[in-house]
């Protein structure tokens, strides 16, 4: 394949993605009144309108005057959607955008972007453009905000949404079966020198490189992710009332927020344990799904109970990108076939297992690791004990806003996506960050112990 037919087929990918990733954000509004795409929640969720404005906002930035030198399309726009210059806290009171203005906003953008990318030379030696890079930046970022955005609709809504479909699409082959079910079994990972981080013409981010050897000592991980099943024992016994199991950080937040249990979850002494849906409703516990919805306090404490460990960083990225070929490593757990937006051998992009989105912490083994770890990319992102720092070498671009001024020991360190990532944003290298206290994102947990 030549040079220019090679860049045709990455424009056209990159068009029929952008394009699609465009309408996905937009679906997530149907069925909701305006003044519940205004509100704010929290520090991280909403407005929903916001997060619309902000992603067509952020690709005229970068594509059309970063890159092409073109102007500001809406004067103001920078006050309303930069991060920097209107802080979350004062997002809900502006008059932001609503309806056929944000639409015309955002299509007057795209069709601008499409123009651009359509002339582009991916083999420029500007660093934006060459391979497409900031055509990726922002589908990637877009996508990323359809998944904040998801969340925010977890606790919004009250009704069924179109995008969350209640009914199962899979069958149960391409689930698989709980026969081989054994909760905590674990895997044993050989020790070995591998390359962490990104490498290679994909798209990655800045804090993902630069692509490093790194030595994992041998260690044995979960199998499994931690199931409602495994984590309600821990309830049962008393872990919230047990200050040995906790930090003194995780033991003063639980005190002051009186949590006693994951989000969504309560309990009702004569139905038992109950979660509220994606669709609002409250259903029974669903004891093989995996625990959702718990902070980084709640994993450690959950790990102590069971004499185990949260994985590092190092270790997690060591299992999920393991082969049979030395120092090669893979994109994914299972090889570097990169999933489909419907793919049916994983949970991701919103596709729902019976009742809601989450499936069987038993199910996909198609997409297992080399050693028959399964679901480390989809159902729930995993807590690692790492925290959020720069590998050596690390460079911010091409702007330092998304990773470095996050880094340092305060952010932990998420891996492998969940229910609602997009498959194009879903990669082994991929490094998701939050803070030790949050459990709106959809994250859960896997265990692991040292060889001694």
């Amino acid at each position: 394949m030549d040079r220019l037919q090679r860049e045709e087929e990455i424009k056209e990918r990159l068009f029929n993605r952008l394009n699609s990733a465009h309408q996905q954000l937009l679906t997530l509004l149907q069925g909701l009144t305006e003044n519940e795409t205004r509100i704010q929640l929290d520090e991280l969720r909403g407005p929903l309108v916001w997060d619309v404005g902000h992603s067509a906002w952020f690709e005229e930035l970068w594509v059309l005057r970063n890159r092409f030198g073109e102007k500001e399309s809406c004067p103001g726009s920078d006050l309303i959607f930069d991060n920097e210059k209107n802080h979350k806290r004062t997002r809900q009171v502006m008059k932001l955008p609503y309806g056929a203005e944000l639409i015309g906003y955002r299509e007057g953008i795209h069709q601008r972007t499409f123009y651009q990318l359509e002339k582009a030379d991916f083999d420029s030696d500007n660093p934006l453009t060459k391979n497409g890079f900031v055509f990726d930046l922002v589908l990637n970022h877009e996508l990323q905000h359809r998944e904040i955005m998801v969340i925010t609709l977890g606790s919004l809504l009250a009704f069924a949404h179109p995008a969350f479909p209640e009914t199962n699409s899979l069958s149960s082959k391409e689930q698989g079966t709980p026969d081989k079910w054994f909760p905590g079994e674990m895997v044993e990972i050989p020790e070995g020198e591998f390359w962490m981080g990104a490498s290679g013409s994909h798209f990655s981010y800045d804090n993902e490189k630069p692509a490093h050897l790194v030595f994992v000592p041998r260690f044995f991980m979960d199998r499994f992710k931690t199931s409602n099943q495994e984590y309600l024992e821990f309830i049962q016994a008393g872990g919230y009332r047990h200050r040995d199991y906790w930090t003194e950080e995780g033991w003063q937040w639980i005190q002051f927020n009186q949590v006693t249990s994951p989000d969504y979850w309560r309990y009702d002494p004569h139905e038992g344990w109950l979660r509220k849906s994606f669709g609002g409703k409250i259903m029974p516990l669903k004891l093989s799904e995996p625990v959702s919805h718990v902070s980084w306090h709640e994993a450690v404490a959950y790990a102590r109970f069971r004499g185990k460990r949260l994985l590092t960083e190092e270790e997690w990225e060591r299992a999920a990108s393991l082969s049979n070929k030395g120092y090669e490593t893979r994109i994914y757990p299972w090889g570097n076939t990169e999933p489909g937006l419907k793919e049916a051998l994983l949970n991701l992009n919103g596709l729902s297992a019976s009742e809601g989105p989450l499936a069987p912490v038993w199910a996909y083994q198609e997409r297992d690791n080399l050693l028959g770890v399964r679901q480390l990319i989809g159902n729930v992102w995993e807590w690692t004990s790492s925290p959020f720092k720069p590998y050596p070498g690390f460079k911010a671009y091409p702007y330092a806003e998304y990773s470095k001024i996050f880094m340092g020991d305060e952010f932990k360190i998420l891996k492998g996506g969940s229910w609602a990532t997009s498959p194009w944003t879903t990669r082994n290298t991929f490094r998701n960050f939050y803070l030790p206290h949050h459990r709106n994102v959809i994250a859960g947990i896997r265990l692991a112990r040292s060889s001694s």
